[in-house]
């Protein structure tokens, strides 16, 4: 039989990935899941970097995370390498 969590809306973000518990497991997945539906699942380490400052800097519960709609990160188009000729 598999046990019941039950999971805490109202911890704040930044407090989630500090402790391994299973409720924080759980809170972590939905954060990441509603995170990464902005950027299409599709991490880079550009978004990495920006999901762990959004994190530590929002300052809102599990819920108001959850209901933010994120805007994705304006891509700069791949600059092209121009070698000097010599």
């Amino acid at each position: 039989m598999s046990k019941v969590i039950k999971l805490n809306f109202t911890k704040k973000v930044r407090y989630i990935f500090d402790k391994e518990t299973e409720e924080n497991t759980h809170l972590g997945e939905k954060v990441l899941d509603h995170f990464g539906s902005f950027i299409d699942n599709s991490w880079e380490m550009s978004d990495v970097k920006r999901f762990h400052k959004t994190l530590r800097e929002c300052g809102l519960s599990v819920e108001e995370f959850l209901a933010k709609k994120w805007t994705p990160p304006k891509k700069a188009p791949a600059k092209k390498r121009v070698r000097k000729k010599k």
